[in-house]
C-alpha cells in the first residue's frame, strides 16, 4: 500500500513538474497595419541615418588625405621653384658672360685677355646638378590617390606640371653629359689653375677654406693659360656655344614656363589651406 501511495506521489508531482514547464500556448497578438508601417519607418530610418553616417566618414577621411597630400605637394613645389630659380639666374648670368666671350673671340686676339678669358670661363663652365623633387607625386599615382583631390582641373595642371618637369630633368641630364664630355676636358687642361705658382694656388684655396671672404681676385694676376700654345679658341667657342644654346632652349621652353606653373599652384594649394 505504502508502494503504491508512493508511486502515485511522484506521478502527481511528474505531471506537476510537466505542467510548470509546458504552459499552454496562447494565440499570438495580431498586429494592426500602423505598427508595420511604423516598425517600416524606424528600420528605414536607422539604416538611412548609418549610410550618412558611414558616407560622412568616409568623405571627412578622403578630406583630412587631400588636405595632408596637398601640404606635401607644397613643399615639393616650393623647394623645386628655388631649385628653378636658381637654373633661370644661372642660365641669364651665363649668357651675359658668353656675350662678353663673343667681344673677346671677335677681337682675334684672345692672349692680351686672358684674364677676362679666365673670369668668364669660372660661370661658364659651372654646372648646377638639379633633380626635381616628384616623391609625393609618385605616391599619388602609385597608390590612386589622386582620386582624393576634388578639384579635377588642378589635378590636370599638377599632371602637365610634372610631366613638364620630368622632361627638364630629362634635358638637364643632356646638358650636363654635353659639359662633362666637351667641356670639362678644355677647362680641366686649360682654366682651372689660377696662379702661375702651386704655392699661390695652394694660398687662395687654403684662405677660401678657412672662411676669409676678402681674398683677392686671381683673375687680375693669371698671365697664361695652362698650356696655352695647345688652347684651339675656336674649338673652345664651339662647346661654350653649344652649351649656351642647349641651356638656353631648356631655360626658355621648361623652365620659365615651370616656374609660372609652379606659383599658378602654391597659389592653389596656400587658398586651399586657409
Amino acid at each position: 500500500m505504502e508502494g503504491r501511495n508512493c508511486k502515485h506521489y511522484l506521478i502527481f508531482n511528474y505531471n506537476i513538474l510537466n505542467m510548470e514547464v509546458h504552459h499552454p500556448h496562447h494565440p499570438s497578438h495580431k498586429k494592426k497595419w500602423s505598427e508595420y508601417i511604423i516598425e517600416f519607418v524606424m528600420l528605414f530610418a536607422a539604416v538611412t541615418l548609418g549610410f550618412f553616417v558611414e558616407n560622412y566618414r568616409e568623405h571627412y577621411i578622403e578630406k583630412m588625405r587631400e588636405d595632408q597630400f596637398i601640404l606635401d605637394i607644397r613643399k615639393d613645389i616650393i623647394f623645386d621653384s628655388v631649385q628653378l630659380s636658381k637654373l633661370d639666374r644661372q642660365n641669364k648670368l651665363r649668357r651675359n658672360y658668353y656675350d662678353s666671350l663673343v667681344v673677346i673671340y671677335k677681337k682675334g686676339k684672345w692672349v692680351n685677355e686672358i684674364p677676362s678669358l679666365q673670369k668668364y670661363n669660372s660661370v661658364l663652365s659651372g654646372k648646377i646638378t638639379w633633380e626635381p623633387r616628384q616623391e609625393t607625386y609618385k605616391q599619388l599615382i602609385s597608390t590612386g590617390s589622386l582620386r582624393y583631390f576634388s578639384d579635377r582641373k588642378f589635378v590636370e595642371e599638377l599632371k602637365e606640371y610634372e610631366i613638364q618637369l620630368a622632361k627638364l630633368a630629362f634635358r638637364r641630364q643632356r646638358f650636363l653629359q654635353h659639359m662633362y664630355d666637351f667641356y670639362e676636358p678644355i677647362n680641366q687642361k686649360h682654366f682651372i689653375t689660377l696662379y702661375d705658382r702651386p704655392e699661390d694656388n695652394y694660398k687662395v684655396v687654403t684662405e677660401f677654406l678657412n672662411g676669409k671672404t676678402n681674398i683677392e681676385n686671381p683673375y687680375s694676376s693669371v698671365k697664361k693659360l695652362n698650356h696655352q700654345e695647345s688652347f684651339d679658341m675656336i674649338d673652345y667657342m664651339s662647346v661654350v656655344t653649344t652649351a649656351i644654346l642647349l641651356e638656353s632652349y631648356d631655360n626658355q621652353n621648361f623652365v620659365q614656363p615651370l616656374l609660372e606653373n609652379s606659383r599658378k599652384i602654391l597659389a592653389y594649394t596656400e587658398n586651399k589651406n586657409h
